[in-house]
């Protein structure tokens, strides 16, 4: 699940909306508050199959005992990106694929064996985190169903296997206030891969711009091919605007950023001036380093200091 508010319905709530939508009743379902709650021992028990999807809480053994057949579906390539962020995490890595993974459930976080799992590639179209959340969304909604439908068959044929733990990775999850603050001695591919994970359905990667201290977002950018190799000294300078967007100094190179905004979401592109900077502090970079965040099971971020442990 996405660790921000997002603009498009979450995977949780897709399903919800499918099974609202079910006319013929084939599918009942509760809306419950803790998974300590009653009704999930009584429904769990009677059920033959327990999915978990996003969940918010993690199993204990009373609750997997009670499950006769309980997995979880991550998408993700288990045991990589497990952790928060999978989506912005990848695309600042440049990798292009997902995977639908089942696994089975323990009382570790993502750790359980693995019954099935599917990579699939991206189409170009995907470009911003939202656009390859609902990519996602659409191949686990298809292999749900149909793992559901074909339960029978699948439990007797799919034999669990335990994770390779050798080819394990975890990232932590992600704020776009905190940790969306691009560093200008980056290169161009570096500073658009990174505006690109921040882009829709977040608030975007920030910056400043000289003579102001407010925060400005940007979204929706590219790198120039073709332009000077401009020295690092430039990085930030705003050295030409059109209808495509402004264009940006790099390390080395140039970016096309098609959309700033203000702290409220609204495009300022014809309020900056040429030959302005976009610039970061050091606060603000080191903030984006130094700070860790956590969700409550409400989608609620607390916002703590890193420890060592």
């Amino acid at each position: 699940q996405a660790t921000e508010k997002i603009l498009d319905l979450s995977f949780e709530e897709k399903i919800k909306n499918i099974l609202k939508n079910d006319k013929n009743n084939l599918i009942k379902f509760k809306i419950i508050d803790k998974l300590d709650d009653p009704e999930f021992f009584q429904i769990a028990k009677k059920s033959d199959l327990v999915i978990s999807l996003g969940s918010a809480w993690i199993f204990k053994k009373r609750h997997i005992e009670n499950c006769k057949y309980i997995v979880n579906l991550h998408c993700t390539d288990l045991p990589r990106w497990r952790g928060g962020a999978p989506t912005s995490w990848r695309i600042l890595s440049g990798i292009n694929y997902g995977s639908v993974t089942l696994h089975k459930i323990n009382e570790k976080i993502d750790d359980g064996d693995i019954i099935y799992s599917k990579k699939y590639i991206f189409p170009d179209s995907c470009k911003t985190p939202i656009e390859y959340d609902n990519y996602t969304n659409k191949m686990a909604i298809n292999f749900l169903f149909e793992f559901i439908k074909n339960f029978d068959i699948y439990k007797a044929k799919l034999i669990p296997k335990a994770q390779q733990k050798e080819f394990s990775s975890y990232f932590p999850r992600l704020s776009s206030e905190i940790h969306g603050c691009i560093n200008w001695d980056w290169n161009p591919l570096q500073i658009v891969r990174f505006i690109k994970a921040f882009d829709d359905p977040y608030k975007g990667a920030f910056s400043r711009i000289s003579g102001s201290s407010q925060k400005v977002f940007l979204k929706k950018g590219m790198v120039l091919e073709g332009e000077l190799s401009y020295h690092p000294f430039q990085s930030g300078i705003i050295f030409r605007k059109d209808h495509n967007g402004l264009y940006i100094c790099a390390n080395g190179g140039a970016i096309l950023v098609s959309e700033i905004m203000d702290s409220n979401g609204k495009k300022i592109n014809d309020k900056i001036s040429l030959g302005s900077r976009l610039y970061s502090s050091f606060d603000d970079l080191e903030k984006s380093k130094s700070v860790s965040i956590s969700y409550n099971s409400k989608g609620e971020n607390i916002q703590q200091n890193s420890k060592l442990i």
